[in-house]
């Protein structure tokens, strides 16, 4: 979705169609896009009433919330947050980081046999992988003040995606214990999901939304249960026993980490105001050395 202030680089004339329906008549700019006219429509002629402040006025480019010059000004939920809740679900999925960090789980099966492990030493496994989540939380949601979430979940999904595709190197249960040790900081994501919710939202909305992202992120250990003994199932059958298939399906699951950490590096920002680096850089944020973690508050 591509929004446009008019007159700040655009003249309207020559960007807004002539009538309305598919038949429309291209106006000069639209024509440029001829050979994807059935693929794009085009909203103009949006109001903004009492919307006032000159520059002050950005922050109402995508709500219309009236006088955003005040000091008493609240602004309400975007056309573009709008959008996302509507088709959001089509164009991403939240529940990825689960895909990698209980990604092992469901194939414990194939696992236990192969390593020879026994009820205890599962257990502790388990424990191992949810107990990292605590500490690494705690530095996760400091790498987020300090440098944004853009770079903390795009860092946090490349270097779990190690541990994830080489967990299939363990060839005994410290060895193992060891790789879901490091499985298991991945579960930091949720802090990361809900910070980057939280700054991207209005105040009318955020609870909505970091509801909602985070039930999709939990069903997204729902998903894994579902699709990784699919996986294995389709190894096995096409490229190799179930001792080499566990560790081809895992490495399939890390590859798809590193897939998207590419795609959130690429497609997202840290704030609606862009990214944290070039607000510090601008002056517009204060400085990440000004960031301490709790000790600041």
């Amino acid at each position: 979705m591509l929004t446009i202030c008019q007159d700040l680089g655009f003249i309207p004339s020559l960007f807004s169609p002539t009538g309305e329906g598919r038949d429309y008549k291209a106006s000069p700019y639209l024509d440029l896009l001829a050979e994807h006219r059935e693929r794009f429509t085009v909203f103009s002629g949006l109001s903004h009433p009492e919307v006032d402040g000159s520059h002050k006025s950005d922050p109402s480019f995508l709500t219309a919330a009236p006088l955003p010059g005040r000091l008493s000004f609240r602004n309400t939920i975007s056309l573009d947050q709008v959008a996302a809740d509507h088709i959001g679900h089509l164009t991403r999925f939240r529940s990825l980081c689960f895909f990698g960090w209980f990604g092992i789980a469901p194939l414990m099966a194939v696992v236990r046999e192969d390593l020879n492990l026994t009820k205890e030493q599962i257990g502790n496994t388990i424990i191992a992988s949810i107990a990292i989540t605590v500490v690494s939380r705690l530095i996760v949601g400091w790498l987020c003040d300090k440098i944004g979430p853009r770079k903390a979940y795009t860092w946090l999904l490349v270097l779990g995606s190690i541990p994830v595709m080489t967990i299939g190197l363990a060839d005994s249960y410290e060895s193992f214990l060891l790789f879901r040790l490091a499985v298991g900081a991945i579960g930091a994501s949720f802090v990361i999901t809900q910070y980057h919710t939280s700054v991207m939202f209005a105040p009318n909305a955020v609870g909505t939304a970091n509801a909602t992202t985070a039930g999709l992120g939990n069903l997204g250990g729902g998903v894994t249960q579902m699709v990784m003994p699919l996986i294995l199932a389709g190894v096995m059958t096409f490229v190799a026993g179930d001792a080499l298939g566990w560790r081809i399906a895992m490495i399939i699951s890390g590859i798809a980490l590193l897939l998207t950490a590419f795609l959130y590096w690429k497609f997202t920002e840290d704030s609606p105001d862009g990214n944290y680096g070039a607000l510090r850089a601008s002056g517009e944020m204060e400085s990440a050395s000004k960031v301490n973690g709790a000790s600041s508050r």
